[in-house]
């Protein structure tokens, strides 16, 4: 199944409808920030670009990012559907990654 026909079928189920997952890029080459909503993509969208200084992101990359953005989507919905259905614990996940100096960083 290709991204397009997965976001299809979990649209049809209502999938999807009370979680905003995005990621939030940083663009090395201009140090700015942009967002990418997982419920903005489209199954046409191969590469993603700064629209800050309109460098494209290379297309294995964005891929990989829409990937990621897939997953915890996914696994935020079912955290959800569990706590609703099964009385789990609820759950929720965000990633978020934090780039320390190699001397500053301290195991």
């Amino acid at each position: 199944m290709n991204f397009g026909e997965w976001r299809s079928s979990e649209a049809e189920k209502g999938r999807g409808e009370n979680v905003s997952t995005a990621a939030n890029i940083l663009c090395k080459n201009c140090d700015n920030r942009f967002i990418v909503y997982f419920s903005s993509i489209n199954s046409g969208d191969r590469q993603f670009k700064c629209p800050h200084c309109l460098v494209e992101m290379d297309e294995k990359m964005s891929k990989d990012v829409i990937h990621a953005l897939a997953t915890v989507h996914d696994l935020n919905y079912h955290f959800k559907k569990y706590h609703s259905e099964r009385q789990a614990p609820l759950f929720s996940v965000s990633i978020e990654e934090t780039y320390v100096p190699a001397n500053k960083f301290r195991i």
